[in-house]
């Protein structure tokens, strides 16, 4: 859709990189028709090689806080399901903020095109820049971090009911 990639370069049509391989990946699936795939993304728990966030926005986390972080990336979503959807978008928080729990990551990074970062804010979603956005693949990208600690202190007294959303498992 937006040619982040040059397919050509990837006759069998995978692009891969080195993160794949320990990376977790989640599908989205409609709830009204199971079968159909509406989205994707990927999670990257801390590990040796520094983050693909790290790597394309040149910054480095401090080793205590990359020890206890994970990177969301490659989220795909089909544009028949964009817009105002917002129970896709809290149940993708969702999803990484369980799997971030249960693998002790406190901390969430992620670079996201400026509508999601607009989407992030309507929402109420404590995320923090790390530094202002530039252009990244043909879209104007914002990497940004969210401490899990601080959001459910805040979701807690804020939003009670969406802070109970967020603790049921899916």
């Amino acid at each position: 859709e937006k040619q982040f990639i040059d397919g050509s370069q990837f006759p069998d049509q995978r692009e891969t990189d080195i993160y794949d391989q320990s990376a977790t990946h989640f599908l989205l699936a409609d709830s009204d028709a199971p079968e159909q795939l509406i989205g994707c993304f990927r999670i990257i728990l801390a590990g040796p090689p520094a983050f693909p966030l790290e790597n394309e926005f040149n910054f480095n986390l401090d080793i205590k806080t990359r020890r206890h972080t994970a990177e969301m990336s490659r989220m795909i979503i089909d544009p028949k399901y964009r817009g105002n959807n917002s129970e896709l978008f809290r149940s993708m928080i969702k999803t990484g903020y369980l799997f971030c729990r249960q693998h002790q990551a406190r901390y969430f990074i992620a670079g996201v095109e400026q509508y999601l970062w607009e989407k992030f804010k309507q929402l109420g979603i404590g995320a923090e820049a790390l530094q202002p956005g530039h252009w990244y693949m043909n879209g104007f990208v914002i990497p940004f971090y969210m401490d899990w600690v601080k959001t459910e202190a805040y979701y807690a007294h804020a939003a009670p009911q969406y802070f109970n959303f967020l603790q049921v498992p899916t």
